[in-house]
Formats: structure tokens, C-alpha cells, sequence
């Protein structure tokens, strides 16, 4: 052994002895300053050398570090608020260097791995908190096979992907069975749907874990692809009761398909609907517009674009004022067709299965053929329709308006492919309160409603059968947005009182509602525990919605965007940006983070379509009669 290396495990040694014994080496983490990483003493210009000791609030320690010439070099320790052990491991030069472990709140070892000089080696292990082997993950040369694997399905190199989980299998990881299960179960490519092998290594992994959600829902999902739906409901609905309410979205989502008779396929993320998807998230998951370099064309409608395209295929889809639905190529910008309903676009498209759903103030809502333009069906209502239409199961849904000659406004539940009425349900929405149905959101087996008539409906996605309502202190304008078990959307008279409400999705108990600095005008978006909107005094709000006490008291408000001009574009949400318009005629793209403005981009009209982003593009529609489409 070098002289050097002896010398680094004499230091490592007496740091550890350090950490226990509690000498006089010790400095308070509060009497410490960062500068470029490096830790100093107070008062100091010399890197620290020795233990840094990190305590909270009431002075429980949460982290002890050796540190060498200011940075950590040697064991260092973390802590849960009850004092035991969270993690422990080595560093060299900053870089976790051999067996990291973490804990559980109750002691249990929850994970544990080598690291070196800061990468993953082998196999991480990790646990449930009874003590049981949970997956089972392989790094190699600091990447993780798993994330590899999928990286290469992300770019169509299947083969490549196969053959790096058969890799991390014979190694050992139980990740890679499930994650090759899912792909084998899953997958959009015809040739490699493969329900025998899916059902062979889902299988293979639930003998030892027979109550794992994650692994439950790939062993339902490789039923289905094998024509096995019963086992699939049993094996989804398993999974769906042993998780905790706020993770049961998509699991749900699953099951309707199985009891279908359907099995679940993963496809690229197209944004075929208002908002994104059918919970009307507003998160789109896709490359983003991070530096704007201009227009990638610009499409004249000659008319007023109100409502936000959606994209399928190389093509977007969007209606305008004259009557009109357009498809247009994303990368050349040149006109595919169109088609001429009898009256304005009242509502934004939507896409299932080669069919453009869109609903118009001649009280129709169409069926047209995506590729031709040709007319399928179209189906009357009493009155004009006054929601963007969802699509489940084969079944579209969308609202209508109250109006003049008595008719109330309604729910309808429509057959995707006959155009037949399958159910209708009437609120108590009237004329004379201007009553409609304002949004449609449809989450698992059940569809929500919000309406004028000061209600929030749920109803089953099936029968109509209202489950709840939920009575708001004004109309319900805004919404909804369903995520992790929760319904948000806006309620109130617009001047005095205007909230945004959350409400439990399956019961329809408030969860809290937040009193809004104004007038709400948009749906909200949500994404990681924040609540995006935009209000007609002009601004866009972020706020927290992980605390349900700071939502009450209105303490959460993370921070406001002024545009200057009435915010009534819905937020469309990235990874890192916000994107929505203003009647000041900008599109904007803002920091999630802080709420700075990145760019802005000005048409010649009001800007009340919410932005569609998708490839490095953002579409959107301008009352300058234009659509618009920046990258």
C-alpha cells in the first residue's frame, strides 16, 4: 500500500472516530459558509478540515460530513427527525466512493449499493419497509441498465434495448424483468407485442414480490396483451388496492381498458386533447421551447382562433370563427383540408382513433376523418356545445349551454364510433342563470363536470349516474383538472369572492379552497405539487398545493407573472416553462421556477388559445386570425 493511501485511510479512520466521539473538531453546519463548494469557518479564509455537524431548527442533528480542506472527503452520516440512521456513506473529493446504504423512517434498511468515485456499480438493492427485497437495479460504468434500456426504446433501437435488460437479468436485477415484461406487454411496435414472454417475466419477478403495485399493474398489462382480460382485472384491481388513493390515476385508466377487453398500448405522447390528456393536466411531456428563434410558419385562417389545436401524426388540427376545421402539416405549414361545419367552433378538437371530435354553435358535434376530412357522423343537441369533448373507452363526452327556448344545459355521453346517445345527464343549469357546462375531465370510471349552475358534477363514465356534486359559492367557470385523487377548478361571483376550490375525487369533500387575488379565467394546470392559472387582472400565479394548511390561509402563493393584459390562454406546462397568452397579443414562456419571463413573442391579436407544445414547437391560435407555430 502507497504512502498516499495509507494516508487517506489514517484520515478516513479518524473521522469516523470523530463523528462518534464528538470532539472539539466539530463546527455548527450555521457557522459555516459556501463559497464555490468550499467549506469554510466563519471568520476563516482556510478550508475547513474536519467534521461539519448540520442540526435543524430545534437543533437535532440531520447530517454529520468529514470535510478535507473544505470539501467532504470521508463518512458522513444523514438522520430522520427521530434520530435513526436515513444514510451513510463515503466520500472522495465530493463523490459518494463504496457502500452507500439508506434507511426507512423505522430503521429498516431501504437500499443499498457501491458507488465509485461518484458512479453506480453493480447492483443496487432496494427494500420495502418489513424488510423485503423490493427491485433490484444494475449499474455498469455509472449508468443504470434500466435507464439505458428504456433510453434506447425512446429511440427506436429495440434490439439494443432488449438486449441491455437480458444483460442486467443474468446480473441479477428484477427492474430488468419488469421493465422488459412492460415492453414485451406494452409496446406500440406491432412486431414485438409479445404477451407469452411479457406474462414470463412479469410472472417470474411476482413470485417473490406478490404484493408490489408497480409489478402487479406490468403482470395485468401482460395478461391483456395475452388475451387473458380476467386475470388482468384481477391482477390490475390488486394493484389498484394496495395503493394510497393519489397514485391510483393511471392504474384506474388501466383497469377501464381491461374490463374493456383491451390491452394497454404505449404510445409516443401526442397532445390529442384541450389540456394535454383527459385529467386536463396541462403537462405536456416533450421537448420544450427553451430559446425561441422564431416562427416555424404561420397559418391565415382568416378568422378568429379561439380554441387550442391538438396534433396527431405530423399534423395539427384546429377550428376558427368562420366555421371551419383545418388540418395542417407541422413541418411545411401547407393546408390539408378542411371542412365547413354550420356555425363557429365552440370548442377545442379532439383525437381517437383516426377520428377529429369538435363541437360547433350550430349544435352539432362532429365526427370527421382525420386523414380525409370527410364527414363520419354528426350528432344534435338541443343546444350549442360549450365544452371540449374527452374520449374514453370509446366513448366521447362533452357539455352543452342552457338557452333561451328552455332546454337545460347537459352532460352527453356519445358513441365514439356510431355516434349514437348512449347517456345523457341534465344539471340544474338554466338560461336565465346562463347556465352551461363549462369543462369536461374524465379520470378512471368517472367524468367530472363543472358548470355555471355553481356545481361541480361527477358522474359514472357507464350510466351518468351522478355520484356527487359539489356546490361552489358562485358559478363554476373554470376546471376541471383532476390529479392524484384531487379536482381542482375555480368557483365564484368574479368580484367579491372567487376561489380556487379542491375537492376529493371520488367523494366530493373540499379538501381547502384558496380565496384568489382575482378573477379566475383560465382552467388550471398542475404539475409536481404546483397549481398554475391565469386571472383577469392581467397575471399568471404558481401556487403550492402541498400543504393543505398554507392553502387555507393563503400563505402559499410561490409567485405572479403580470402581462399587463387579461390571462384567459390556459397554461400549457413543460419541464422547466409555462407557456400561455395574453389579450395583449403575446405568447409568453416563463421559468417554473421563479416565474421570469424567457421569452415573448408578439401576433397581431388577442392570444386566448392555450399553447400546444410538442417537439421543440409551440402551437397556438391568435384572434389575428392566424395559427401560430414557434420553435
Amino acid at each position: 500500500m502507497s504512502i498516499l493511501k495509507r494516508f487517506l485511510v489514517l484520515i478516513s479512520l479518524i473521522f469516523m472516530i470523530a463523528i462518534y466521539s464528538c470532539g472539539q473538531s466539530q463546527i455548527d453546519f450555521k457557522e459555516t459558509r459556501k463559497e464555490k463548494e468550499i467549506v469554510y469557518k466563519v471568520g476563516e479564509e482556510k478550508p475547513y478540515s474536519g467534521i461539519v455537524i448540520k442540526k435543524d431548527d430545534n437543533g437535532k442533528i440531520i447530517e454529520e460530513t468529514a470535510y478535507q480542506d473544505g470539501i467532504k472527503n470521508g463518512p458522513s452520516k444523514e438522520y430522520w427527525d427521530n434520530g435513526k440512521l436515513k444514510s451513510e456513506t463515503v466520500y472522495k473529493d465530493n463523490n459518494w466512493n463504496g457502500l452507500r446504504k439508506r434507511f426507512w423512517e423505522n430503521g429498516k434498511l431501504r437500499s443499498e449499493g457501491k458507488y465509485i468515485n461518484g458512479k453506480i456499480e453493480g447492483l443496487w438493492k432496494t427494500y420495502k419497509k418489513n424488510g423485503q427485497t423490493d427491485l433490484i437495479y444494475c449499474g455498469e460504468n455509472g449508468e443504470w441498465l434500466y435507464t439505458k434500456a428504456e433510453n434506447a426504446f425512446k429511440n427506436e433501437n429495440f434490439e439494443q434495448g432488449i438486449r441491455i435488460y437480458k444483460d442486467a437479468i443474468k446480473k441479477g436485477s428484477t427492474a430488468a424483468l419488469n421493465g422488459l415484461a412492460w415492453f414485451f406487454a406494452t409496446t406500440d411496435q406491432k412486431e414485438y407485442q409479445n404477451g407469452a414472454k411479457a406474462v414470463k417475466y412479469a410472472s417470474e419477478f411476482l413470485d417473490d414480490n406478490p404484493d408490489n403495485p408497480p409489478c402487479l399493474d406490468t403482470l395485468a398489462a401482460a395478461y391483456a396483451r395475452n388475451g387473458q382480460f380476467d386475470l388482468a382485472v384481477a391482477a390490475q384491481t390488486k394493484a389498484v388496492d394496495l395503493l394510497p388513493d393519489d397514485l391510483k390515476e393511471e392504474y384506474l385508466t388501466r383497469l377501464a381498458l381491461y374490463k374493456a377487453g383491451k390491452a394497454y398500448e404505449k404510445k409516443k405522447f401526442e397532445p390529442v386533447t384541450y389540456m394535454a390528456n383527459n385529467q386536463r393536466t396541462g403537462y405536456f411531456k416533450t421537448k420544450e421551447v427553451k430559446q425561441l428563434a422564431g416562427a416555424k410558419f404561420i397559418y391565415d385562417a382568416q378568422g378568429r382562433v379561439d380554441n387550442s389545436p391538438v396534433l396527431s401524426e405530423g399534423v395539427v388540427y384546429f377550428n376558427c370563427n368562420r366555421g371551419y376545421v383545418y388540418a395542417v402539416d407541422i413541418n411545411s405549414g401547407a393546408e390539408l383540408w378542411k371542412y365547413k361545419t354550420g356555425g363557429i367552433g365552440s370548442s377545442s378538437p379532439a383525437i381517437d382513433d383516426g377520428i377529429i371530435y369538435i363541437g360547433s354553435k350550430d349544435k352539432h358535434l362532429y365526427a370527421l376523418d382525420k386523414k380525409t376530412g370527410k364527414e363520419i357522423w354528426k350528432f344534435r343537441t338541443a343546444s350549442n356545445i360549450s365544452s371540449s369533448p374527452a374520449i374514453a373507452n370509446g366513448i366521447v363526452y362533452f357539455g352543452t349551454l342552457a338557452n333561451v327556448y328552455k332546454h337545460p344545459s347537459n352532460v352527453y355521453a356519445v358513441d365514439a364510433k356510431t355516434g349514437q346517445e348512449i347517456w345523457k345527464f341534465k344539471t340544474e343549469g338554466s338560461a336565465k342563470m346562463c347556465g352551461g357546462v363549462n369543462g369536461i375531465a374524465v379520470n378512471g370510471d368517472m367524468v367530472y363536470a363543472s358548470c355555471n349552475d355553481r356545481h361541480l358534477y361527477a358522474l359514472e363514465v357507464k350510466n351518468g349516474k351522478p355520484v356527487w356534486k359539489f356546490q361552489a359559492e358562485g358559478k363554476v367557470k373554470n376546471g376541471p383538472t383532476v390529479s392524484n385523487g384531487v379536482v381542482y377548478f375555480s368557483g365564484g361571483n368574479g368580484n367579491t369572492r372567487e376561489y380556487i376550490y379542491a375537492v376529493d375525487s371520488k367523494t366530493g369533500l373540499e379538501k381547502w379552497k384558496l380565496s384568489c387575488k382575482s378573477f379566475v379565467s383560465t382552467t388550471p394546470a398542475v404539475a409536481n405539487g404546483v397549481l398554475y392559472f391565469g386571472g383577469m387582472h392581467g397575471s399568471l400565479y404558481a401556487v403550492d398545493i402541498k400543504d393543505a394548511e398554507k392553502m387555507k390561509l393563503a400563505q402559499n402563493y410561490l409567485w405572479e407573472f403580470r402581462s399587463g393584459s387579461f390571462v384567459d390562454s390556459s397554461p400549457a406546462v413543460t419541464e422547466n416553462f409555462i407557456y400561455f397568452g395574453s389579450n395583449n397579443g403575446n405568447l409568453y414562456a416563463v421559468d417554473r421556477k421563479n416565474g421570469k419571463a424567457i421569452w415573448k413573442f408578439k401576433t397581431g391579436g388577442k392570444v386566448r388559445s392555450s399553447p400546444v407544445v410538442l417537439n421543440g414547437v409551440v402551437y397556438f391560435g391568435s384572434v389575428d386570425g392566424r395559427l401560430y407555430a414557434l420553435h
